[in-house]
């Protein structure tokens, strides 16, 4: 038997086997990233009870969406700055290849191994709006980051004439599967 309770339409409740189980969502920006639960003999007696427990839940489950927020604006803040160092980089604003390296080594982005740097181009029809066209690049380079985080890699990106530059630096030894690691980030992307 699964009801949803009366505080919000995201927490649920089953009961099976002699045991209740409470859950709620937790999520960031409409998108589920776990569940808070609490697991309990059905037998406790009181309606009060399971509103408590409905409530602590939730707050727990709060908690930890503003964990998540908190975590993903220090990730955003740090990949803002690394893509304001590789626009100051393009801009020419470094006096030396060193105090470029120096400046790295900060960001954990060393630059004093080979890297690439690849240019992507993209069209959006000409109906959309220009807040629009700004909430899709954002939501791309989210997708970028996500893709290079998922392979432990670092990347640095920046808009530039339209288009996105990203630099990524290469692993030692590693250089040889650019081609397939930018044909993935392509089809992971788009």
């Amino acid at each position: 038997m699964r009801e949803n309770g009366p505080v919000t339409l995201e927490t649920g409740r089953i009961v099976k086997d002699g045991m209740e189980l409470l859950y709620t969502p937790i999520t960031l920006q409409n998108k589920t990233y776990g569940y808070c639960a609490f697991v309990q003999s059905d037998r406790v007696e009181g309606k009060t009870n399971l509103e408590i427990n409905r409530m602590i839940l939730e707050r727990v489950s709060m908690t930890g969406s503003l964990f998540l927020l908190n975590e993903k604006n220090s990730f955003e803040a740090l990949e803002r700055i690394k893509g304001l160092f590789l626009e100051q980089i393009l801009n020419g604003e470094f006096a030396s290849r060193e105090e470029i390296i120096k400046k790295s080594m900060y960001l954990d982005a060393s630059l004093n191994h080979p890297f690439t740097i690849a240019v992507l181009g993209y069209r959006f029809s000409s109906d959309r709006g220009t807040e629009n066209d700004y909430f899709i690049q954002q939501k791309i380079i989210e997708e970028i980051y996500g893709f290079f985080k998922k392979r432990n890699q670092v990347v640095l990106t920046a808009l530039r004439d339209g288009n996105i530059v990203l630099l990524i630096p290469l692993r030692p030894g590693n250089d040889s599967i650019l081609n397939q690691g930018m044909h993935q980030l392509l089809k992971y992307c788009f």
